[in-house]
């Protein structure tokens, strides 16, 4: 084997070829259908899902006022963010008594069973379309013969 050839093989076997290779037999006009349409917007909605509730972070506050009087208000701020695990939140609580200043206190609630399952259940629909997209894209006569697969 020349030296010339065991090149050509290396570069046919490149990953950009590969990629190339893959794109090429997709038909990018099938998207204008409807069915493909609708599938680029559950991918874009898939995205939003996961993205919106996996970067969240929100906080909660609250005025304290020592015996009504005016010169004694303090504000606590509390941050949190998903997970949403708001018991290991903590904040410090302000006290009216003289001898203490504050107290270290936590949120109540434990929300990240469902914010986790929210996010997974996104990612999988980001990951289902995808595969979804390329067997509609690429293998339209799959899709269409085979009876196995529900044509969504």
């Amino acid at each position: 084997m020349s030296s010339t050839e065991s090149s050509s093989r290396t570069e046919d076997k490149s990953p950009r070829q590969q990629v190339d290779r893959l794109l090429v037999g997709l038909r990018w006009q099938r998207l204008e259908e409807p069915l493909g349409f609708i599938k680029v917007l559950q991918w874009l909605f898939a995205i939003f899902a996961f993205g919106c509730c996996g970067s969240y972070s929100g906080e909660t506050g609250a005025t304290v006022r020592c015996n009504n009087e005016a010169k004694d208000v303090s504000a606590i701020i509390v941050l949190f963010g998903y997970p949403f695990r708001l018991n290991r939140v903590q904040y410090e609580m302000p006290l009216c008594d003289d001898e203490s200043t504050s107290k270290t206190m936590h949120l109540m609630g434990d929300f990240s069973a469902p914010a986790e399952f929210f996010v997974t259940l996104g990612i999988f629909s980001f990951f289902y379309t995808i595969a979804a997209l390329v067997l509609y894209l690429r293998f339209h006569s799959l899709y269409t013969e085979n009876r196995r697969f529900p044509l969504v």
